[in-house]
């Protein structure tokens, strides 16, 4: 619901600035275009146009205009607002015979076509991928209920152990797709905002539970340690509104969660198991049809002979076919060399073995920990993912920065510093280290940009950093970057094969993600489990036919 306003919002604001780009070219005067911009444009965007007029009539203007940008509902009404406040406080010049403020409207403009479109094929290519993904587990029951129906051996598969396992797996795999496909086909900003105000479950456990505190305390790499700079700058990569105490606190609650989980499903496993020998009457049974009534009666009489017989045995005592016979014959007063009496002492021996083997084994221990080591390294793995998909939309901000730049190098006596605070104010995934150079400006713009091209490793963004380096006392600001408008055509068909590539890359994952469920269902769950079934029922028949045909 918030994406489909967001959109609109967008959409409703190109007629918003297209209206304030007429009016300005008839009236020269900034606040009386936005006024009268705002009276023919739709509602969403028309109060806005109202509250941006209000700013720039106001006596106090740089405070209102501080008040707007905390609620601004996207960076392009921040930068609308931004330019006209230059223009009508210094007022407008002509560039390149046209008028500086026309063709800031004009390139944002163009900037919010672009967004636009990218949403627009990237909600087509990606929508209801993650329906898909959740509503493969609509489809469990009947696929069951199905194969149950005409491959009754299939039963054997869905009430055992690994077919339990699959099923549970299954649903991990939903989740974890689902999760997946929400962080690519996100569209708001916020989602790299830092949120550290936000009080979280993980700053609760860690001040309110000591004993996790004390172990969280402990485990943290201290400052001096590689680990903990190597965390530490992955998280402000990513953007994550996580300290490292969080982190900590999510990965070891999640190690702790999933181990539990994980012994709980194996001993539940086991006890599945052992139920289904003692009460399953049609374990085993023919790959085409059921049994019929009268050997359905026969199967469940002898499963409920078989379990009173394994009741009867004492745990502590050596169980051999040899004393089965002569419990069964005394019980049913038949000699112990009947046929009836061997089958079912070579049965019920059968069934008693694979009661004996159904206890917490060693290797599941293993397992166990291996999934308790795979949830513990999940917050981090997380956050590598969050990172690339951050990495693959930088280029889109730092386009924007061009934008803002090639506006605000035509204003007089605009330095490096006022720059940086413009494209602070914009930014949303440089923001944090755009103000932490902003901060350390006051003991040397040099130094600060200089650290902060060390920080932020992306190429696009560090020649943008070299730029302002050079503007601090060698050239003006304008001819440092006087390439924008040289190469403007080269920059927007770049701007082109990158918004393809990134709709490209990200369509295909998020395709590959809300498949996945399904084709384990079909595969995993059904096909695989029926081949294997059947191979093996058959290998049992042909054994049977060629020991009839040996005696």
């Amino acid at each position: 619901f918030v994406n489909r306003v967001e959109d609109r919002l967008l959409k409703q604001s190109v007629i918003l600035f297209e209206n304030t780009r007429h009016q300005f070219q008839r009236t020269k005067n900034v606040e009386e275009a936005i006024y009268e911009a705002s009276q023919n444009a739709p509602h969403e965007t028309a109060s806005h146009g109202e509250r941006i007029y209000e700013i720039l009539t106001a006596d106090d203007q740089q405070r209102a205009l501080d008040i707007y940008y905390e609620v601004a509902p996207n960076k392009y009404y921040k930068m609308f607002t931004g330019f006209s406040y230059l223009v009508s406080e210094y007022g407008d010049r002509i560039v390149r015979d046209s008028s500086m403020y026309l063709n800031a409207i004009a390139k944002l403009i163009q900037d919010i076509n672009y967004e636009i479109l990218r949403r627009d094929r990237l909600n087509y290519l990606l929508k209801g991928l993650s329906t898909i993904a959740v509503l493969s587990v609509l489809f469990i029951q009947p696929i069951e209920g199905w194969a149950r129906r005409y491959f009754p051996i299939m039963s054997d598969f869905y009430t055992s152990k690994m077919g339990f396992f699959t099923k549970v797996f299954f649903f991990l795999v939903v989740l974890v797709c689902y999760a997946m496909i929400k962080k690519l086909i996100a569209n708001d900003e916020a989602r790299y905002l830092a949120k550290s105000e936000r009080v979280l479950w993980e700053k609760l456990l860690y001040i309110r539970v000591l004993p996790l505190r004390w172990l969280v305390d402990r485990i943290v790499p201290q400052r001096h340690q590689k680990e903990h700079f190597r965390l530490v700058q992955l998280i402000k990569n990513a953007n994550s509104y996580l300290t490292l105490e969080w982190l900590y606190v999510q990965r070891v609650l999640l190690c702790m969660i999933v181990f539990v989980m994980s012994v709980t499903m194996f001993i539940y496993m086991h006890s599945l198991a052992t139920h289904n020998v003692l009460y399953d009457p049609l374990r085993g049974t023919g790959v085409f049809g059921r049994l019929g009534p009268n050997e359905l009666k026969i199967a469940q009489q002898n499963t409920d002979f078989d379990r009173a017989i394994i009741q009867t045995l004492d745990q502590g005592t050596e169980v051999t076919p040899e004393r089965l016979r002569t419990l069964i014959s005394t019980l049913t007063q038949t000699s112990e060399h009947d046929t009836r009496t061997t089958t079912a002492a070579n049965r019920i021996y059968h069934k008693y073995m694979e009661i004996q083997q159904e206890y917490f084994k060693w290797w599941e221990l293993l397992f166990t920990l291996l999934l308790a080591a795979a949830a513990y390294h999940w917050p981090v793995w997380l956050l590598h993912f969050q990172k690339k998909v951050r990495y693959m939309e930088m280029q889109d901000e730092v386009d924007q920065f061009h934008t803002i730049i090639s506006i605000l190098a035509h204003f007089e006596r605009m330095d490096v510093e006022t720059v940086m605070e413009w494209m602070e104010r914009y930014s949303v995934i440089f923001k944090d280290p755009l103000k932490n150079a902003l901060n350390n400006f006051s003991s040397g713009q040099e130094e600060a940009l200089e650290e902060l091209r060390e920080i932020v490793s992306f190429e696009a963004f560090g020649r943008i950093i070299e730029k302002l380096q050079l503007t601090i006392e060698k050239i003006p600001l304008r001819q440092a970057f006087d390439d924008l408008e040289l190469t403007k055509e080269y920059y927007s068909e770049k701007r082109k094969e990158h918004f393809n590539r990134l709709i490209e890359v990200k369509a295909f994952w998020g395709r590959a993600l809300g498949l996945t469920p399904s084709f384990y269902l079909i595969f995993l769950y059904l096909v695989v489990p029926m081949v294997y079934l059947s191979i093996m029922q058959t290998a049992e028949s042909f054994q049977q036919i060629t020991r009839i045909s040996g005696r």
